[in-house]
């Protein structure tokens, strides 16, 4: 589940809005798929991991991700 999230959370950069809808629906899709909070998780570590060197690239994806959400 990680590495289907975290693939679908690098399409939406900026630079890739042609696949913004697109991948939102598709996490959703993999959220649903679950009884689990998996996908939440998976989004909520990637803005919070001080060790990572793409923290803003993340909040640039949730951002992305909460906008479409609605």
């Amino acid at each position: 589940m990680y590495e289907m999230v975290d693939k679908l959370l690098k399409y939406l950069h900026n630079d890739l809005t042609v696949y913004h809808v697109r991948a939102v629906n598709l996490i959703w899709s993999l959220q649903a798929s679950t009884t689990r909070t998996y996908v939440e998780s998976i989004i909520a570590q990637s803005i919070t991991s001080a060790e990572s060197p793409n923290v803003s690239a993340a909040y640039e994806a949730f951002g992305v991700l909460w906008r479409l959400s609605g």
